[in-house]
């Protein structure tokens, strides 16, 4: 992980695994194991018991073994609720009803496509090689599953701001699949899924632009995958998986579309 991470139950670490800013696991079960954690004597890790883990900044902790340096005492970090609530994923929803009603699976076969804003009423599949245009706010009552090299991206009118695609079941995204800004800088777009699985995010290689978000579920990445943002119940991270935080998500502005007026004033991903 390129940047911080924020816990509220335990940090695992295997092969090597590496978080280059600080990492906190909150709560008197909190618990750093086998991590790397911070670049260049900067970065510290803070979990009520922190072991096997090299820390390059400060290390606070009340129990630890196998780490790198003595633990120096500090209260146990707090758990922090998710950054979105039921209230704003209703918000996008009716946003999006307001823009119409697909009835049955929406599937993108052509090269190239748009829609939003809109309600689907079954599965969003967007095929092999196709490039979606994302107009506004979607919503997907079933599953979205974004193909091998396809492409997801928000119209060039949302400017500087973030779109978003909600769905009620699992989103797939397949290998080499493409998330895009709307071509200005800190333009992002977020897939969220609301699905209690332990597949509710299934991402594997690349992605490029994108904020995963599945509060309910597990998000889960492999071989070469590749993010901006993760939010998750359980992340599980496989074998050269990274993830990089981008500064401009610590103040993220969410519309519905490039005229929309929903916005998220205190979203900060990392502490």
């Amino acid at each position: 992980v390129i940047g911080n991470v924020y816990s509220n139950g335990t940090i695992l670490g295997s092969n090597v695994a590496v978080v280059t800013g600080s990492s906190f696991s909150a709560g008197a079960t909190g618990l750093i194991d086998n991590v790397d954690v911070g670049t260049a004597s900067v970065g510290d890790a803070r979990a009520h018991t922190v072991r096997d883990s090299n820390i390059q900044g400060a290390l606070y902790c009340v129990t630890g073994s196998g780490n790198n340096k003595n633990c120096q005492s500090a209260a146990n970090p707090e758990a922090v609720p998710m950054p979105i609530t039921d209230e704003m994923i209703n918000q996008w929803k009716a946003d999006a009803l307001a823009g119409g009603e697909h009835i049955g699976n929406y599937v993108l076969d052509e090269a190239s496509g748009s829609l939003g804003p809109v309600k689907i009423v079954g599965n969003l599949t967007v095929n092999n090689n196709a490039d979606l245009t994302v107009n506004g706010t979607i919503w997907v009552t079933g599953n979205v599953i974004i193909n091998n090299n396809s492409t997801a991206r928000l119209s060039p009118s949302y400017g500087t701001s973030e779109g978003v695609i909600v769905a009620d079941g699992t989103i797939t995204i397949g290998n080499n699949a493409i998330f895009a800004g709307s071509g200005s800088e800190g333009s992002y777009l977020m897939v969220l899924s609301t699905s209690t699985s332990t597949s509710a995010i299934t991402l594997s290689n690349n992605a490029g632009a994108v904020i995963l978000y599945a509060a309910n579920g597990t998000v889960y990445l492999t071989n070469n995958a590749g993010a901006r943002a993760l939010n998750g119940k359980t992340i599980n991270l496989s074998n050269n998986v990274t993830i990089t935080y981008d500064s401009g998500l610590a103040n993220s502005n969410f519309i519905s579309g490039p005229s929309g007026g929903w916005n998220i004033d205190s979203w900060k991903e990392t502490e």
